[in-house]
């Protein structure tokens, strides 16, 4: 939820999504992290030294007390998470935010899944580049670019797979193909006399190159065909019409 808010981004759009989006690593990865540096820390330490011979005088009381009486073997456990996380260490090194981005990596391409909806949110890797992209943007303009690139945003594609009342088709007004993000920003024969770029641009060259996505945020915005931005654009632009070069 507050990386819905952050964002900007729909209900609809895929936790996986949201997660590259804001560069916000999945929870299990980054607790995994937390938990490999804190045994690192603590078990090969002189406090973990101490902490082992304690519990090996502990337990061997305990034997000594009673033969029947079944033993926890508490060093061998405390061994084991150490050899977890001397493991996680040589596959992803002891540098915290390279290995959660590592580990991010295979997690993100094992998860790879055939869908019939792509979008380029789904299809890169998670990178630092991705927050670039919002360099000098206003929230507006961010939240416009999180939903173009994940393809959850308030055009008529998105709202009829939602089932939004009111949105029955899928179909551009201009009668030309279904209203996406790529399809007003290229193809969308009522926005010709708008579009400042030239023709073969491909939607990757406007969402997903830094600099490039400012005019093409505010070039979404100032469309007005999306009803959630109508007050930003009367905000931020004064409500005109065009974009300026």
């Amino acid at each position: 939820s507050g990386m819905r808010i952050v964002a900007g981004a729909f209900r609809a759009t895929p936790i996986r999504e949201l997660e590259a989006e804001t560069l916000i690593p999945p929870l299990d990865i980054y607790c995994s992290e937390l938990r490999a540096r804190h045994i690192r820390r603590t078990y090969s330490s002189p406090v973990g030294t101490f902490i082992k011979e304690q519990c090996r005088m502990i337990s061997s009381r305990l034997r000594r007390r009673g033969p029947r009486r079944t033993v926890p073997q508490v060093v061998p456990v405390i061994q084991d998470k150490l050899n977890w996380a001397l493991t996680r260490e040589r596959t992803f090194g002891t540098d915290s935010k390279k290995a959660i981005l590592q580990d991010w990596h295979e997690k993100w391409h094992s998860g790879q899944r055939r869908s019939r909806w792509r979008s380029l949110a789904s299809t890169e890797v998670p990178s630092a580049s991705r927050l670039k992209l919002h360099n000098q943007l206003k929230k507006a303009e961010s939240s416009v670019l999180v939903q173009a690139r994940t393809g959850r945003i308030g055009l008529a594609h998105f709202l009829n797979k939602a089932r939004v009342p009111g949105y029955e088709t899928p179909a551009c007004s201009c009668g030309l193909g279904d209203e996406t993000a790529e399809h007003l920003l290229l193809h969308c024969q009522m926005e010709s006399e708008r579009r400042l770029w030239r023709r073969g641009t491909r939607l990757r060259d406007l969402v997903s190159e830094p600099r490039s996505t400012a005019t093409t945020a505010r070039w979404i915005i100032q469309s007005g065909r999306i009803g959630q931005f109508q007050l930003a654009n009367r905000l931020l632009y004064g409500g005109a019409s065009s974009v300026e070069n």
